[in-house]
This record gives structure tokens, C-alpha cells and sequence, in this order.
């Protein structure tokens, strides 16, 4: 990590500017409350200005826009001016800043969108990973920007999310083409099917969960805590498409009874066929694709991932290992019931021991000496760089995700005061199952069936 971080291509000095064609406006920076700079020209110019004190491959700035009234003007062909052409909307941004060797840059770059007037054409190709950062910065907004008293900006930011997943669905029902729907029947588009999820688990993360439990039969201690809700909300604030699913949704990696390929290098299926093609292809049908660099970075080969299982507890047995993955760490579950032997021979190497006692143990690791935990390794290394923002090997996630290994309550070298707590916030991370303040998945989707045919 400290290597990415002095390696980085890193810009100082910067100032970002973006403007649009006719028909749309621009709103505002998100999240309102922190942006990742200081906002100039606010309500004088329609294109405020946005001071950064750096920027990395990795900065995500997010631009809420509007449409103005009239809509975004048609074009006149050129061979006729009779007739109109479809409308296209320009947005253009431009970066100023000083490179790593003191010279001024300048990076501009142009966007031309299609407009269309048909609302099931907008859904066919909305981008899930880009609406669910978005809407994670408008919650945000909502929590910071609502009145004095905690409690009820808390949920009102928590009603927000509803209130979105409830309008961008009534929507498609209302304007897309799913007549053929049977009355109450939840229909989603297909490039929004996870969205659902997303908002119930933004819900149950340390973002927006109740810090208490609203069960006054419930004793226990705050969680999250106001210092993990402020450390979350602070890297969340910027949070990037590729991370925005995996912060709130953790990712469960099933570690037993591992294929031979898994944790090993593997090519990419295609890479034959697209070698052939990259040196036969003439240089008439030449695509961004084929340009050695992205080629190359494109065609490495990397870790093949174990299976993937639903966050939730049924998923996981007390006899087994697991990879959760949620974005700021990474945790190896131990079940209970995994015998002694395998986890000091295969699995783990202990760490400042104080005594023979187990509850003596400070820090477990996971074992770079037996080929399992090898593989371990190798996989943890490949997924710091598939929720990179960038293709390319040199550049990993936006922080440091460290290694956290939990053993389960009973088992052999269970420590009592470290992994209670750590597998009690492990299990509040598993979002698909119900809880004192949350509904489970399939609950969460009769809710939302049920609002829209109120509305």
C-alpha cells in the first residue's frame, strides 16, 4: 500500500470545470456537505468550479444534474433542413493541474449522449454501479443536511432510500413496457436487479444502521459506535462505482473443498483468439480495445476467485472457512469446529503468544509457509485490484484493506476478547438475513411490491 501511494501518479494544484449543452443544468457537487474540494462560483455561473488540492487515478467526483424547461433542443440535419435529427446532449470537463514535475496539464474531455423521449430506453441502459455510488452521495446529503436532531436526520436520510427505490421502480411500471405484468407482480429492468438489494443493505450498513437497538428488551453496547459511522461516511463520501456495491454488500468467499485452480494464475478464456485477431486485424478496423497498452493490461493473467456465497448465516457452517470481503477488510472466518492441527499446519501462523494458553494469543495471520495459505494470499491480492478504479495492475483499492482472522465462539484458541466482538460485527455484516431494526431480502421486496401499488 505504501508503495501505491508513492508511486501513484499524483496531480496537485487542480481545478476541475464542467458544462453542458442546452437542456441541462448543473445542480450540485455530491455529497453537498463534503465534496472533495472547495466549490467556486456557486449560484453566479452555470458551471461552478471545483478547487482540489490533488488528484489521483482513483478521485471520483459526482455532478448531480437537472433538466431545464424545454428540454434538450433537436438537431437539424444538414442534408435537410426540414427534418430533425435525434437530440444529443455535449458535456465537456476540464481538469487543470500541476504533474508530478511542476508543469501545468490540462485534461479535457467531451461526452456526447443520445437523448431519447422513451423511459424504458433510459432503464435498458442505465449503469448499476455508477446509480448505486450516486445514490450512496445523495443519502449522504440527506444525513448531513437534515435538521439538528440526530435521530430524525437519521431517518429521514433512511426513509430517502426507500423513497428512491420505491420512485425509480413505480416509474418503470408506469412508462415501460410490462403490460403484459400480472397486477402486483414486482417487475425490475435488467440492468437494475441488484438495485433492491443495494438499498436494503445501504440500510443495515454502519452508514445508516441505528446505532441501538429500537427492542427495549435489548441491552447492549452502541453499533456502530459515532466514531465507525464518521469513518465510514468519511471514505463513503467518495466512494467510487467499482467500490460502491461492496462497502455495504460483502462479498463471502467459500474456502472448503477448493478446486486445484483456485488461488492460482490463470489466463483469460479469450486470449488466444484475441491475439490472433489483434495481428491479423487491419489497420482500417483499428478499436481502443486493441491498443497494445490496453491489450496488455486487459490480457494478464490473474487469480482464479473461490465460489461465492449469499451474506447470510445459513451460509455458513460451523466446520468451515471462509473470505469475507466488505470493502475495508478482509476477515478469515474459522469455524469452531475446524480441528486445532489444520489451522496451525494449513491455515495459520500465531503471532506475540504470551503463554501456552490460548487465550493468550494476540494476533493470528494467515500462513505464508504452507500452500494454502498461499493460495489465500494470492486471492486476497487479486481482489485489492478487481475493485480497482483503474485496469491496470500498478494501482490498487482507493485504502489499505487489512487482514482480520476470527476463530468461532468455542472453538480451539478462541479469544475470548477479541473474537466476540469481531464475529458479532461480522454477523451484523451479513445484510440478506433479518434483524431487530432490518427486514430479510425477501421481506424487503414484498415492502417495496406493496408501496408501489399504494402509489
Amino acid at each position: 500500500m505504501e508503495r501505491n501511494l508513492l508511486c501513484v501518479y499524483t496531480g496537485q494544484h487542480a481545478l476541475f470545470k464542467m458544462r453542458c449543452s442546452s437542456g441541462v443544468r448543473i445542480v450540485s457537487f455530491l455529497p453537498k456537505c463534503k465534496v472533495p474540494g472547495e466549490v467556486r462560483n456557486v449560484g453566479f455561473s452555470d458551471s461552478p468550479e471545483l478547487i482540489l488540492p490533488c488528484v489521483e487515478p482513483d478521485t471520483c467526483i459526482a455532478v448531480e444534474l437537472d433538466h431545464r424547461v424545454g428540454g434538450i433542443p433537436k438537431r437539424k440535419n444538414m442534408n435537410d433542413n426540414q427534418t430533425e435529427d435525434a437530440a444529443i446532449l455535449y458535456i465537456q470537463t476540464a481538469l487543470l493541474y500541476t504533474n508530478p514535475l511542476g508543469r501545468r496539464r490540462v485534461r479535457v474531455s467531451t461526452l456526447a449522449l443520445k437523448a431519447t423521449e422513451s423511459i424504458p430506453e433510459i432503464y435498458c441502459t442505465a449503469n448499476f454501479d455508477t446509480l448505486a455510488a450516486f445514490m450512496v452521495r445523495l443519502a449522504i446529503s440527506d444525513l448531513m443536511d437534515s435538521p439538528s436532531q440526530k435521530k430524525a436526520s437519521l431517518a429521514m436520510a433512511r426513509q430517502e432510500i426507500v423513497n428512491r427505490c420505491i420512485q425509480i421502480f413505480t416509474s418503470y411500471r408506469k412508462y415501460g413496457d410490462i403490460s403484459t405484468a400480472k397486477q402486483g407482480q414486482l417487475i425490475l429492468p435488467e440492468t437494475l436487479q441488484l438495485l433492491p438489494l443495494f438499498c436494503l443493505s445501504l440500510l443495515k450498513s454502519r452508514l445508516f444502521r441505528p446505532s441501538l437497538s429500537s427492542n427495549p428488551s435489548t441491552m447492549c453496547k452502541p453499533s456502530p459506535t459515532a466514531d465507525e459511522r464518521a469513518f465510514h461516511l468519511f471514505h463513503c463520501s467518495n466512494i467510487c462505482p467499482s467500490m460502491a456495491m461492496l462497502v455495504v454488500h460483502p462479498c463471502v468467499y467459500d474456502l472448503n473443498n477448493l478446486s486445484p485452480n483456485v488461488g492460482q494464475p490463470v489466463l483469460p478464456e479469450s486470449r488466444s483468439s484475441m491475439i490472433s485477431s489483434f495481428y491479423n486485424a487491419p489497420s482500417s478496423s483499428y478499436t481502443y480495445d486493441q491498443d497494445p497498452f490496453v491489450f496488455g493490461a486487459a490480457n494478464e493473467p490473474y487469480i482464479q476467485l473461490p465460489p461465492l456465497l449469499k451474506p447470510s448465516v445459513s451460509c455458513i457452517s460451523d466446520g468451515g472457512l471462509y473470505l469475507i470481503d466488505n470493502g475495508f477488510q478482509f476477515v478469515l472466518y474459522i469455524g469452531r469446529n475446524v480441528s486445532l492441527d489444520d489451522r496451525s499446519t494449513n491455515i495459520l501462523s500465531i503471532i506475540n503468544c504470551k503463554d501456552t494458553n490460548s487465550s493468550g494469543l494476540r494476533h493470528l495471520s494467515i500462513s505464508s509457509s504452507s500452500p494454502f495459505g498461499r493460495r489465500i494470499w494470492k486471492i486476497i491480492s487479486q481482489l485489492r485490484k478487481c475493485y480497482s478504479c483503474s485496469i491496470f495492475s500498478n494501482y490498487s483499492r482507493p485504502w489499505h484493506t487489512p487482514v482480520v482472522v476470527i476463530i468461532g465462539n468455542g472453538g480451539p484458541g478462541f479469544r475470548s476478547g477479541i473474537d466476540s466482538s469481531l464475529e458479532e460485527q461480522l454477523i451484523q455484516g451479513l445484510v440478506e438475513d433479518p434483524s431487530n431494526d432490518g427486514m430479510s431480502y425477501e421481506e424487503f421486496l414484498i415492502y417495496i411490491c406493496k408501496k408501489m401499488n399504494m402509489q
